[in-house]
């Protein structure tokens, strides 16, 4: 995010050297909008979904505001920021009163991708 507002900033500095009149919230806002708004074609949130043993675990990825983990609905973990790797922890109970540790390994530079393990065991995605 930082190395967005870098180039951001310099932006403004090259329009009011060229005598544009944009103020610089003005520049903020017209980028936000253009990141924010997904029919410019633009994919900034991607999520990931996988039901195990009643329970429903998503990890969501965006640009701006990194990767989060969320077990039945509740957050349980959350990387800030952008990042090339994260890894997220999260635990839940199953029916039988006992802890499940969750783990996920999400990251890529082109495209992400995104790997789930319950108690060491790949969940998602499900390989044949």
């Amino acid at each position: 995010m930082k190395f967005f507002f870098m180039l951001l900033k310099t932006q403004v500095v090259q329009d009011k050297i060229n005598g544009d009149s944009l103020k610089v919230y003005d520049k903020i806002n017209l980028n936000r909008n253009f990141i924010n708004n997904p029919k410019r074609g633009v994919n900034v949130e991607k999520t990931f979904e996988v039901n195990y043993e009643g329970h429903q675990i998503s990890v969501i990825n965006t640009w701006i505001n990194g990767e989060k983990l969320y077990i039945d609905g509740n957050l349980q973990d959350e990387n800030l920021g952008l990042s090339f790797r994260g890894t997220l922890k999260g635990k839940f109970i199953n029916v039988n009163n006992e802890v499940r540790n969750v783990k996920v390994s999400i990251g890529g530079f082109f495209s992400i991708s995104c790997r789930i393990f319950v108690e060491n065991e790949l969940v998602y995605p499900i390989r044949n």
